[in-house]
């Protein structure tokens, strides 16, 4: 069964790695004229990872893309802004913030002019889409570039200490740059869930099995629903080559078949718990017999939101939409995956 990725629009190769394996496809969301993604080539030619991309037969790419290069460099000569032009563009999704038409009107250079036309709704969401991009992708490598730097400072510290006497091991200064946990759902979560919900629901998937390795947009998400019931928490390494066989996998696939297919109810739910139980000691099981002391691990988090498909749990939030798109999964399933060393 494929998961879903929310709410960015992009991935990291190192969690499409973690997760292929395991559960198979990936659903990639991604704004019209988005830029190839370097490193997933392999998976999404072996059909692993699939990219959807909404309203690319509707939006006027040439002219989206002019737009988001004008933002961008307004966001070049204002380095002080920080993040000031992403939330300009969010506010012309939903008005936030007294200062952003100021900042759009500089941006655009028209004193405030509006837009027109019947896409300017959609305009707007795929260039915050954009913006939001950007800002990720950059966040992104620059806590590559830290790991990378840490990685060579410890190995120059492992240096000093084979030459210095070890009355001198505690002059070897701390490192500069503590261990990046940032989570970029913390940013404007709010305008993130709605412009991927856009994307969503213009094609959405017909299964409500979604993932995320933000811990923020998974409690947003699950604050939304009514109810919300924890179903399976578990550990798997992450990068090595897997058995062919893997013990719990069938029985995995078909309990999230049954959560998703099956009217809710509590008996249902007794019945889940159970079998979550026997998987998760099946898991335990096979993790200790094929990891490697220090190697890196997925730690999943699994809710259920009963009685509600995906989509319906967006537009309870939001009220009534246009979307006529009938929602097949009688409950949604959502997890937080969070890549950790041992």
């Amino acid at each position: 069964m494929p998961l879903v990725y929310f709410p960015f629009t992009l991935i990291a190769p190192s969690l499409v790695e973690a997760l292929s394996s395991y559960f198979g496809r990936l659903v990639l969301y991604r704004p019209v004229g988005s830029p190839p993604m370097e490193g997933l080539e392999p998976w999404i030619a072996q059909g692993l990872l699939e990219i959807r991309v909404p309203f690319e037969h509707v939006i006027d790419k040439n002219a989206l893309l002019a737009e988001v290069e004008q933002w961008r460099r307004w966001g070049l000569l204002n380095p002080g802004a920080d993040t000031a032009y992403l939330k300009a563009a969010g506010s012309q999704m939903v008005p936030v913030h007294p200062l952003a038409p100021e900042i759009v009107s500089e941006i655009k250079g028209t004193a405030g002019k509006a837009r027109h036309g019947d896409n300017s709704g959609e305009l707007a969401i795929q260039l915050f889409l954009h913006l939001a991009q950007d800002f990720d992708r950059q966040s992104r490598e620059l806590v590559e570039k830290l790991k990378e730097f840490k990685g060579q400072q410890q190995a120059f510290q492992a240096f000093l200490r084979e030459d210095e006497p070890e009355e001198k091991e505690g002059s070897i200064p701390p490192e500069p740059f503590p261990e990046s946990n940032e989570d970029l759902g913390d940013l404007m979560i709010e305008h993130r869930m709605l412009a991927w919900n856009h994307l969503f629901e213009k094609d959405p998937h017909e299964s409500s099995l979604l993932f995320t390795d933000s811990p923020a947009a998974h409690a947003w998400f699950l604050d939304l629903a009514k109810e919300k019931i924890p179903v399976l928490s578990f550990d798997l390494p992450c990068a090595q080559p897997l058995p062919h066989s893997l013990p719990w996998k069938d029985p995995l696939e078909k309990l999230f078949q049954k959560v998703l297919t099956t009217p809710w109810n509590e008996q249902l739910k007794q019945r889940i718990d159970g079998t979550a139980r026997e998987i998760e000691a099946m898991m335990i099981n096979w993790q200790e017999s094929v990891t490697r002391p220090g190697e890196k691990m997925a730690s999943f988090h699994w809710h259920v939101v009963p009685n509600q498909a995906t989509g319906n749990v967006f537009n309870k939030q939001r009220g009534p939409g246009d979307s006529k798109e009938a929602y097949r999964s009688q409950n949604t399933l959502v997890g937080l995956v969070e890549l950790a060393a041992q």
